[in-house]
């Protein structure tokens, strides 16, 4: 029993000794971080907020382009949608809507045989609806449209 009471005093002992070492060592090792750490931490944020901000701009620039092609294609359908409506031949036209602008070619197409009588009085037109915008960007649609001879 006498062993067993100065073993565990010599354990505590030496427990208490490792507890004071290690509180010094952490009060030690916690006193903040370094310049060098400090810097690299900052080069890190800053490589990465460059990224991140880089990935934003392009897809804003990617929005844009398709903002505008959206917007090209429903001018072209409208412009389109008009020219086919219209009771009179085709004709071509130039125009401009806003940072868009337009051209209609409406272009006789290959004429019907002649000895078909049911087709003779009429007309096939090949319309094409350009829009256009920036330096090289554009849309097209392409039809055809049957119209009677005046």
């Amino acid at each position: 029993m006498m062993l067993e009471l100065i073993g565990l005093r010599a354990v505590w002992q030496l427990f208490q000794l490792n507890k004071r070492r290690t509180r010094y060592r952490t009060r030690r090792g916690s006193q903040g971080f370094t310049l060098v750490e400090s810097l690299t931490a900052i080069a890190i944020l800053a490589i990465a907020l460059t990224a991140l901000f880089q990935n934003y701009s392009s897809g804003l620039r990617a929005v844009r382009v398709i903002d505008n092609y959206t917007n090209a294609s429903i001018l072209a359908q409208s412009i389109m949608a008009e020219t086919m409506a219209s009771s009179k031949e085709p004709r071509s036209r130039r125009g401009r809507t806003g940072d868009f602008s337009w051209k209609v070619a409406a272009l006789p197409a290959n004429k019907a045989p002649q000895g078909d009588a049911k087709v003779k009085p009429f007309l096939l037109y090949r319309i094409t609806v350009q829009v256009s915008w920036s330096k090289n960007r554009k849309i097209e649609l392409n039809t055809v449209r049957l119209t009677k001879k005046q």
